[in-house]
């Protein structure tokens, strides 16, 4: 069954909810961070930062606070072949959050939600 517009936005809400579960005022732009990289895993810091459309140095500011102990969501990864550049991947604890991403998507919208 398709998805109504009340149903996709309570679905959505539950997915900012996990991140504000992590942190009540994680910012909007970590989480679009931190989706673009579990979409594109061991993208290059300059692949995340067109798509937040900043500049680099910008996009490792976000994603310095998004592998800071506090968040543990993403990791820095040795560039292949060169080992200059600066890759980045999920953590088992991003892993985690982006199956809990993936159920409320995927459950049944919940009454009264």
């Amino acid at each position: 069954m398709p998805l109504t517009d009340p149903e996709v936005a309570g679905k959505l809400v539950e997915v900012i909810n996990e991140f504000r579960r992590l942190d009540s005022k994680f910012p909007i732009q970590w989480v679009f961070a931190f989706l673009y990289v579990a979409a594109n895993e061991d993208c290059k810091v300059g692949d995340v930062a067109r798509a937040l459309r900043v500049v680099p140095p910008t996009a490792t500011v976000v994603l310095n606070g998004l592998s800071e102990r506090k968040h543990d969501l993403i990791k820095r990864l040795r560039g292949r072949p060169d080992q200059r550049e600066k890759r980045v991947g999920l953590t088992r604890r991003g892993k985690a959050l982006m199956r809990a991403i993936a159920a409320h998507l995927s459950d049944p919208p919940r009454r009264g939600a």
